[in-house]
Formats: structure tokens, C-alpha cells, sequence
């Protein structure tokens, strides 16, 4: 399973690029103008049908085990008017996720962010990472409660019932990063690039983490960390990590039309790492409106 879903990211990253090699030499266009769209009002047209192509190959089950997420934002669902969060989803789109120093924790359990500390930890001590999620390995609040048992969630929604999720995810290709032995009860770590471990809070053995219901093991012994503190890696996610968009659309919002310009504006020159989008339950929005099961259709035809 693993090598078939890597081969159709493969092959959907060799599209993108035989793409941007194209656009490079001015042999074909990635956009209508704003103006031609506008004029035939359907936002599939935003895009020319190569570059629609690109973004199809892209196209993933959102109900399988083992995509990375991470959510943009923390203001609400909605994006429409909020510029601040406009701001950061363009910058991760353009920088990827930059990662920031793990917290450190003084007596009063206050988190401290110190400049000094934060240069420190990121180019000296290699302690720069990025919080996210993985489907199929995070135990929600709900369960929490329940001391880790299991809530019956459908698979292709479980991305926007985790405990971050506020409107706004991206999804990201995590097998090019090296899992290594999550670091339980431990104060501070050095972590090597392109790699990724499970979070627990400090203070925690093993023994006191499963009374509390943070932690559990999936069928093939890997840990299963609560969402809340989810997986770190470090020390970026790249953009051409990326692989879709999950919004919470509101009908009294234009999520979509605002989402789909920010990224023509900011992939405008990299056209091979547009995103497709998805919404709360994993129907396809763009660049095409598609039922989540002609997405798992889709997805299953591609391997035969």
C-alpha cells in the first residue's frame, strides 16, 4: 500500500514538473486571465486543462490511513475578511511550514518565546519543528476522555474532527521524512532534519501517559500520540511536500473563490504545486467538484 500511494505522488510530482518546464519555455499558459474566467463564471476555468491535469493527478483519498496535516490558523473557519490569516496561508504556500523551537516551560507552566532562545534552538540545537497531525494515528479529545477508546468517525472526515482543525489544513507528503523513537518524559532534544516524532507533554512516563488515555499503538506497534499534541518535524515542510487543501465550507462564505485566488497568486509562478481542494468530509471542490466516493473511485482506478 505504502509504495503504491508513493508511486502516484511520484507521478503526479513528474507531471508537475514536465508542466513548469513548459510554462518556463512559453509553450503553453497555466491560467485564464481573472477576466476570461469571470466572464464564463465557473472557477474550474481558473485553470488551463494541462495545468487542471497536474492538479488532478494530486487527487488523493482522504479516507486513507497516513496523511500528514497541519492546520492554518487559529481564528475561526472562516478566511473570507480575516487578513492576517490570508496572510500566513500565502506565506505557507510560498515558505512552507517553518518550524519554530518546542516550548520551554518555566516553574508557573507559562510557555516562553524568547528571541535569543529561538535562534538558539533553531541553527544551533536543531530544536525547530512543526507541529501536525497524521490520519489513522491521533487520538481525538473525545476519545481522550474516554480513557483511549475508540469514537466511530468515517475515515474521510477525520481530518477536520481533529482537535486543531479550524476551517483550514494542508495536507502533506510525510514519507520523505524519517520517523524516529518518540522522546517520552525527556526535557529537550536534538532532532536532525527531514525527520518527524511523536509529542507528549512533559512530565509524562509511558505508564502515566495510557492511565490518561494519551497514548495507544496501532496494529503495527507504532505510537498513536493525542491530536492535541500530534507529531513534530523538522525543520521545514517544503511546498513541493504538499499535496491538497481542507476547508470547512460555509455556504454564507466565498472560502472557496477567496482560497483558490490566494493560491494562483502565490504558486502564479511555480504552477506545479497548485493544491487540490476538499472540503469537511472529503468531497473534491477543486478543480473540479467531485462526490468523496468518485474521489475513492478515482484514487483505486490509478493503482489498477
Amino acid at each position: 500500500m505504502k509504495n503504491e500511494e508513493q508511486y502516484n505522488f511520484t507521478r503526479a510530482s513528474d507531471k508537475a514538473k514536465e508542466l513548469k518546464k513548459k510554462v518556463d519555455l512559453g509553450e503553453t499558459s497555466s491560467y485564464m486571465s481573472y477576466e476570461e474566467a469571470e466572464k464564463i463564471n465557473d472557477q474550474e476555468l481558473y485553470l488551463s486543462p494541462e495545468a487542471k491535469k497536474v492538479v488532478m493527478a494530486k487527487v488523493q483519498d482522504l479516507g486513507r490511513p497516513g496523511i500528514a496535516f497541519r492546520v492554518i490558523g487559529s481564528n475561526g473557519y472562516a478566511i473570507s475578511g480575516d487578513i492576517e490569516r490570508q496572510v500566513a496561508f500565502a506565506d505557507c504556500l510560498v515558505s512552507g511550514f517553518k518550524g519554530s523551537p518546542l516550548p520551554k516551560r518555566d516553574n508557573q507552566g507559562i510557555e516562553v518565546f524568547e528571541n535569543e532562545e529561538w535562534s538558539k534552538n533553531a541553527r544551533k540545537e536543531h530544536n525547530a519543528v512543526v507541529h501536525f497531525n497524521i490520519t489513522g494515528r491521533q487520538i481525538l479529545h473525545r476519545e481522550k476522555n474516554g480513557v483511549g477508546k475508540k469514537v466511530d468517525i468515517p475515515p474521510q472526515e477525520e481530518i477536520s474532527c481533529s482537535d486543531w482543525f479550524n476551517g483550514l489544513a494542508i495536507t502533506f507528503d510525510i514519507s520523505k521524512f524519517k520517523e524516529e523513537e518518540a522522546l517520552i518524559n525527556k526535557e529537550s532534544f536534538e532532532q536532525k532534519n527531514h525527520t518527524y516524532r511523536a509529542n507528549f507533554p512533559s512530565g509524562f512516563d509511558k505508564k502515566l501517559l495510557k492511565s490518561h488515555g494519551y497514548l495507544r499503538y496501532d496494529e503495527q506497534g507504532r505510537i498513536i500520540p493525542i491530536a492535541e499534541y500530534g507529531f513534530v518535524a523538522s525543520f521545514r515542510v517544503a511546498p513541493r511536500f504538499f499535496t491538497g487543501i481542507v476547508i470547512h465550507l460555509l455556504p454564507e462564505e466565498s472560502e472557496i473563490e477567496e482560497i483558490i485566488k490566494i493560491m494562483l497568486r502565490a504558486d502564479k509562478e511555480k504552477p506545479d504545486l497548485l493544491l487540490p481542494i476538499y472540503d469537511a468530509k472529503g468531497n473534491l471542490l477543486w478543480p473540479q467538484k467531485m462526490s468523496y466516493e468518485k474521489v475513492r473511485k478515482l484514487t483505486i482506478d490509478r493503482k489498477g
